[in-house]
């Protein structure tokens, strides 16, 4: 909830400030998709057997369903 790590083969410095915006699509258990907006820092860079990415510590904010991560993860869960 404090962050997200990201795999790619090219990844920007520790201490950037970066502003990311991601889509989950509909599904069984959630009809419309929902965005989400995570703004943070840079923390780390890794590389392992020739698999990069970073971590970005910072907050994640809900979209199209007009709540939060946690409103959307809680509606999920009680959906199972």
């Amino acid at each position: 909830m404090g962050g997200m790590f990201i795999f790619t083969s090219k990844c920007p410095p520790v201490g950037t400030q970066v502003e990311m915006e991601f889509v989950i699509p509909a599904f069984d258990h959630i009809t419309r998709q929902v965005r989400f907006l995570c703004k943070g820092q840079v923390t780390r860079v890794e590389t392992c057997y020739g698999v990069a990415g970073f971590a970005v510590a910072g907050s994640i904010e809900g979209g199209q369903l007009g709540g939060g991560i946690e409103e959307v993860a809680a509606g999920f869960v009680a959906r199972q």
